[in-house]
């Protein structure tokens, strides 16, 4: 299970860090600035340097007849591939096509094999244009998403919870953790997993049917999952750009930082120790299509 960590915690971590756990020199917002360019900087090494799937999504899109392009998922980051769904409901990886192949004539071929994508700005592509619907399955890399704060003002309390706030980027999934309430009857202070987001309200799991409501209202903020307290390294370079404001000498983090991203390029590169990954068999791949 990966290590989650929740944004108070991350800036509790950078004071400590950068030794200016007494001093108030960059406010929260600016620490958390720092805490998100930091979690982008990982989060892209993660992805970039290596093929594991640790973020892996999939999002599914119905073709229509005549049209060849479609909006990407909106937290779209990079293509991890796209598969094309039979009509016995398998699914069949589709390679991409040269972009000095975009023009090509629909009608030079109909089978599954000649079915190529291509990621274009906001879009995917298909060649040959589709001439009905079929569903082909996207899976790629989101987006990092930011690690939030907010402050809830009202609640519904039942089996689950109800809080009356922004929903800013939280999504179904997300796990938070709350800071800083108070109540006569219950603690509030947990980790929360969100089960449904409106226009103006997050519902988490947290049962407070046996609570008060809250005479202190305090932060909700989002979480983040680390593997083998690689947070330290969030921790360790949001320190250094605080350090770096104040004009002061970042050398000992520099050496950190510099450690911790060697740890960290040795450990992520293999997910499955089973089962590495290997080079894409060419032909392999192409006799599947027997082509």
């Amino acid at each position: 299970m990966p290590k989650r960590v929740g944004l108070q915690e991350l800036r509790v971590g950078v004071r400590r860090r950068a030794d200016l756990e007494n001093s108030d020199f960059c406010s929260d917002s600016e620490r958390d600035d720092y805490v998100n360019s930091a979690w982008c900087e990982l989060y892209d090494i993660l992805i970039q340097k290596y093929s594991e799937t640790y973020f892996l999504k999939s999002s599914d899109v119905t073709t229509v007849s005549g049209t060849d392009s479609y909006d990407l998922p909106d937290d779209f980051y990079k293509v991890f591939g796209v598969d094309y769904k039979a009509d016995n409901n398998d699914y069949i990886p589709l390679k991409r096509y040269r972009f000095t192949q975009r023009v090509r004539d629909s009608s030079y071929r109909r089978t599954t094999a000649d079915t190529k994508y291509r990621v274009q700005g906001e879009e995917i592509f298909f060649i040959p244009t589709p001439d009905s619907a079929k569903t082909m399955r996207i899976w790629y890399i989101p987006n990092p998403r930011l690690i939030e704060t907010t402050s809830p003002k009202v609640i519904s309390r039942s089996s689950t919870t109800t809080w009356t706030t922004s929903p800013k980027n939280f999504a179904v999934g997300d796990f938070v953790k709350l800071y800083d309430f108070s109540a006569v009857t219950g603690d509030y202070n947990t980790v929360q997993k969100i089960t449904a987001v409106g226009a103006a309200t997050i519902t988490t799991d947290f049962d407070s049917t046996g609570t008060s409501d809250p005479t202190a209202y305090g932060e909700l903020c989002s979480m983040i999952d680390t593997y083998s307290s690689w947070d330290e390294y969030i921790l360790v370079d949001a320190a250094m750009r605080v350090l770096v404001k104040e004009e002061s000498d970042i050398t000992p983090l520099l050496t950190q930082k510099n450690s911790l991203l060697r740890r960290i390029e040795m450990a992520a590169s293999n997910r499955d120790a089973g089962e590495p990954q290997t080079v894409t068999d060419v032909s392999d791949y192409d006799n599947f299509y027997l082509m």
